[in-house]
């Protein structure tokens, strides 16, 4: 899926193990991550880290929203164009406490879509109620 914005560009891809992965969580809970993804600007251009970092707050909120609970973007790392590391983050925002074990919530997982319908809508409403992005 990508979800665009302002000229944001974000794909969230599942991995080769996300389908069996989630099973076991179902089965057992605990954490694991489940998707990869990559932020770019539509146009190509470098960004700042401070630019990243508005795109990732907006994405933790974002998918916490979709999924009704805590969720959001683990581990991210930021490369200049030159293949440079430049940006990482070591840690979680804020997540669920407790094991996995799903939710209940307006996002169905079989109509991916609809994030990237609602996308454009909440990082605005980001924009004008917290001033982020900047």
């Amino acid at each position: 899926m990508i979800l665009k914005a302002d000229g944001w560009a974000v794909t969230i891809a599942a991995t080769a193990q996300t389908d069996s992965s989630i099973k076991a969580l179902r089965k057992t809970g605990g954490f694991i991550i489940t998707h990869v993804g990559h932020i770019a600007r539509e146009d190509g251009a470098c960004f700042s880290s401070d630019q990243l970092n508005d795109i990732l707050i907006c994405l933790h909120y974002f998918l916490s929203f979709a999924l009704g609970r805590w969720a959001g973007v683990a581990l991210p790392v930021g490369f200049d164009s030159s293949g440079a590391r430049v940006f990482e983050e070591w840690g979680f925002r804020m997540e669920s406490d407790g094991y996995w074990n799903g939710s209940n919530s307006w996002f169905d997982e079989h109509h991916s879509e609809l994030l990237s319908e609602v996308f454009p809508a909440f990082w605005n409403f980001g924009k004008v109620q917290f001033g982020v992005p900047r």
